[in-house]
């Protein structure tokens, strides 16, 4: 009896025990360990080819790359249309400043994390200006670009470290002016008075033959712009690259450059008609404490300015046009998912979205178009657009990839500090996106390169057809929720984009236009807009033009035999409150 008893005295404390484990357990496999894995640190490449093109062709394309710069053009064979990598005039931008207008001369563009929020860096400025990087032709005529993207000091051919025979030897040759000039950028150190440097073991490191002989050294912290004039006073009095060879001899080492770097690589190739860009997951590298959360390739590939003509085309629903030079700088650039939101991340915003299903994007040029499709580690995708006049004059698409999926989270409920948390490690994927050039700039035309790429990609497809009893759906949008100023004074408003008069008239065209199987949906048509009330009633909006208006709308789709549905959002509470019937 006694030892039932104590077995059942024991048995609350045993499972408290199993429990608690458990928790513990759990908690090291969800938060433990959580460090990006990084066994390969980036290095750093410096361009050394000479200013000859590198150059891949065949009977549809000619691409052809600066290597000073790996900016690029595609010229299209049959027509002549040349595109770029980036605006040819874009120094002329009269909108584009600092980094903006760097960003008009990169090839890609990389965005990173820290506890102070996330960072943008074009690889103009941190790598092309620098020339910090590696460009070659591959053995199967491909062009690769090994970027070293960072904050990289310029090698500019000045010693580092010098002899005091050699310094006296060429300083002699300069002017008075210019000798002094040279010789302010420089401290004299040897064996009598390294004792007497406060840096004594960081010296000996890095210049070992201190201790026998006496060297001029470059002082740290010696600008760009000086180091230039050192250098232009050192090859007027005939210093050489030889020279400069047997200069480095007397540095040991090399003082690491702190912060980020990370080393991304770019491949071109033609296939056919098309234009193959891949960016390898596998050769990323970065710095643990930088982790690399989004890369941006091309984004100024075909970039449409302000006296341009045309429209860019962004997967939205169906597809979607979004019209150059539209002045609506007021709004928001366009971005959205691939695919829609990850479910897996956090939500700062909820809001009722239609969904990319499709990984194309593309735009026009004059009589011609390209349409981009988003081949490889398109799940990573989201595709940004946006039109000239916000930050350059330039009308401009391009995919955006998610490489280190991140999150945000509070260290405790006791302070505001916090900190980020990343996937492990990079994804075993490769960006591939193919450029496909049309000789039209007919939306329709692209839409049709885009079917005969699928009927390519899936021989299934190649003997399908679209017939008239097709179903063919589209979604209006009644009215959205906007900041408008009233007396001096930003009100949050409803401000109608589609009214019902207006969708009348949009059934009307299409079934004239002989459009069958029409089905129309209609979102943000009450409670509100877009951001509408919760349902617990029902408030046709006056904004759209009532009830009456409404009903016009319902006898018109009946007369035309279409199939209209009013969109009411049942799952998400937006601008409602506790007399709106729901208290979060």
């Amino acid at each position: 009896m006694r030892k039932k008893s104590l077995i059942r005295r024991l048995i609350p404390w045993i499972i408290t025990a199993v429990i608690i484990g458990g928790l513990v357990y759990l908690g090291f496999l969800l938060y433990g360990g959580k460090e990006t894995v990084n066994d390969n640190p980036p290095q750093i490449d410096y361009y050394e080819g000479d200013e000859k093109a590198l150059e891949m062709s065949n009977e549809y394309l000619t691409f052809s790359m600066d290597p000073s710069t790996t900016h690029f053009t595609v010229t299209e064979a049959q027509t002549g249309r040349v595109w770029a990598s980036n605006p040819i005039d874009r120094d002329k931008d009269p909108i584009a400043k600092t980094l903006n207008r760097d960003t008009l001369s990169s090839t890609l563009i990389v965005t990173y994390t820290t506890s102070g929020g996330v960072v943008d860096w074009n690889n103009y400025t941190y790598s092309i200006e620098n020339q910090t990087y590696a460009v070659y032709q591959q053995e199967d005529g491909s062009i690769r670009v090994d970027y070293s993207i960072g904050k990289i000091a310029k090698i500019y051919m000045i010693p580092e470290a010098i002899t005091a025979e050699r310094f006296d030897f060429f300083c002699s040759q300069m002017s008075k002016g210019d000798q002094t000039k040279f010789k302010n950028n420089y401290t004299r150190v040897g064996p009598d008075n390294i004792d007497k440097r406060d840096n004594k073991d960081e010296l000996i490191a890095l210049y070992p033959r201190v201790l026998e002989e006496d060297l001029y050294i470059l002082k740290s912290g010696t600008k760009d712009s000086n180091k230039g004039k050192i250098q232009g006073y050192l090859e007027a009095v005939g210093y050489t690259e030889a020279d400069f060879e047997i200069d480095q001899e007397l540095v040991a080492g090399k003082r690491e450059t702190a912060g980020p770097v990370f080393n991304v690589s770019v491949i071109y190739r033609l296939d056919g008609p098309d234009l193959i860009v891949e960016v390898p997951y596998s050769e990323i590298r970065y710095r643990s404490a930088y982790p690399i959360t989004f890369i941006s390739p091309l984004p100024m590939f075909g970039a449409a300015g302000t006296d341009a003509d045309g429209y860019l085309l962004i997967p939205e629903g169906g597809g979607a046009l979004i019209r150059y030079n539209n002045g609506k700088t007021g709004q928001a650039a366009y971005r959205a998912n691939l695919y829609g939101w990850d479910y897996a991340q956090e939500r700062t915003e909820a809001v009722s979205e239609t969904e990319n299903a499709f990984p194309v994007f593309g735009a026009t040029q004059g009589d011609g178009a390209f349409i981009c499709i988003m081949e490889g580690a398109s799940s990573y995708a989201s595709v940004y657009a946006d039109i000239a006049g916000r930050t350059n004059s330039y009308n401009t698409v391009y995919a955006r990839y998610n490489v280190l999926h991140a999150e945000l989270y509070k260290v405790s409920n006791k302070t505001a500090d916090k900190v980020y948390v990343y996937e492990q490690k990079i994804p075993d994927d490769c960006i591939r996106q193919r450029y496909r050039f049309i000789n039209s700039s007919s939306y329709a035309d692209m839409a049709n390169a885009y079917g005969d790429y699928l009927r390519e990609m899936i021989p299934e497809l190649a003997g399908q057809t679209a017939d008239e009893t097709v179903p063919v759906s589209i979604e209006l949008i009644g009215a959205i929720n906007k900041n408008v100023v009233k007396f001096g004074i930003p009100v949050d408003s409803v401000v109608a984009t589609t009214t019902f008069s207006e969708a009348r008239r949009i059934i009307d065209e299409l079934s004239d236009a002989s459009v069958r199987n029409l089905y129309v949906r209609m979102t943000g048509w009450c409670n509100g807009g877009v951001r509408q009330k919760v349902l617990t009633g029902v408030h046709v909006l006056g904004e759209l033009g009532g009830e009456r208006e409404m009903s016009a709308l319902i006898a018109e789709a009946r007369l035309r035999n279409v199939s209209l549905a009013f969109d009411g959002i049942t799952c998400f509470a937006y601008n409602s409150g506790m007399l709106d019937g729901f208290l979060a």
